[in-house]
């Protein structure tokens, strides 16, 4: 009897100390700076294949929808982007990277992720740019390419400074 009630101890004294644990890792995790601000934003979510949209017509209709969500009374800003933040998900291209000590393959193997956004979508969401600029509405389809990576990607790819770098998303295929 007096084993049982030992076993039984020890298992609670496990139990409330993984559980103290995890509300210690939660309130750390919540209390973390996400990267952007979250206050009045609004996510919309839409899905223009289910509705019959022809592919051909999706960018026009992306671009209506955010000239017309901007010019409703009250909203500030407005973007568009192929992921929601912290919606999880995403694309894991592969990359060749015109990186100083030379040329590097990335696979897609989620080493590196990506999201296609639209002009204003750092400005809507309040993420602050460490250098650089935001996309453009001349940053479209026909134009010279560009792209923004964080702070992790340039340090790791171009020694901290990625602006004026070069690289090829999906390098060696027609979508390249």
């Amino acid at each position: 009897m007096g084993l049982l009630v030992t076993v039984q101890m020890t298992l609670t004294m496990v139990l409330l100390i993984g559980g103290g644990l995890f509300v210690q890792s939660f309130t750390a995790l919540v209390q973390r700076p996400i990267g952007f601000n979250p206050d009045s934003l609004v996510v919309v979510v839409m899905d223009p294949q289910s509705a019959g949209v022809p592919v051909v017509e999706r960018r026009a209709l992306y671009a209506r929808i955010r000239d017309s969500v901007a010019a409703l009374p009250g909203v500030s800003h407005a973007a568009i982007s192929f992921l929601t933040p912290l919606g999880g998900g995403g694309f894991t291209p592969s990359l060749e990277i015109n990186a100083p000590s030379g040329r590097i393959r990335v696979a897609a193997d989620g080493d590196v992720a990506g999201n296609l956004v639209s002009p204003g979508w750092f400005e809507t969401l309040q993420v602050q740019r460490l250098v650089g600029r935001d996309f453009t509405a001349a940053d479209r389809a026909g134009a010279a390419g560009v792209a923004i990576v964080n702070a992790s990607f340039a340090g790791r790819y171009f020694g901290g400074d990625a602006v004026g770098r070069s690289l090829t998303v999906y390098p060696g295929t027609p979508r390249a």
